[in-house]
């Protein structure tokens, strides 16, 4: 009957993992890009219909939202938060990796 609750102990430990790791912390080759290139990184959010920073509009639809995702921006003056619009911030992630993957390696 002890090995049960190693199971359930198992089981409840890879949940956290999968959700604090997969699903808070999203695409993580992208926020790693956006580390090493914050000032490209926050032109293309302010740029982009599908992202906010610092603020979400109150009309908008919170279920389409992903984030509050944290980066340290010098230019900005230190930490900023980024929310992204689900699923149109996924195809913009992806251009910023391309474009970036390129000129990092």
């Amino acid at each position: 009957m002890n090995w049960v609750w190693w199971i359930i102990a198992i089981l409840v430990a890879g949940l956290a993992y999968y959700w604090f790791v997969v699903v808070r912390l999203g695409n993580r080759q992208f926020w790693k890009l956006a580390a090493k290139n914050p000032d490209a990184a926050l032109a293309m959010f302010t740029r982009e219909s599908c992202w906010y920073v610092n603020q979400v509009p109150n009309d908008l639809e919170r279920s389409r939202l992903t984030g509050p995702f944290r980066l340290f921006v010098p230019r900005a003056g230190g930490l900023i938060k980024i929310w992204g619009v689900h699923p149109e911030h996924l195809e913009s992630q992806k251009e910023f990796v391309e474009k970036f993957s390129r000129t990092t390696k």
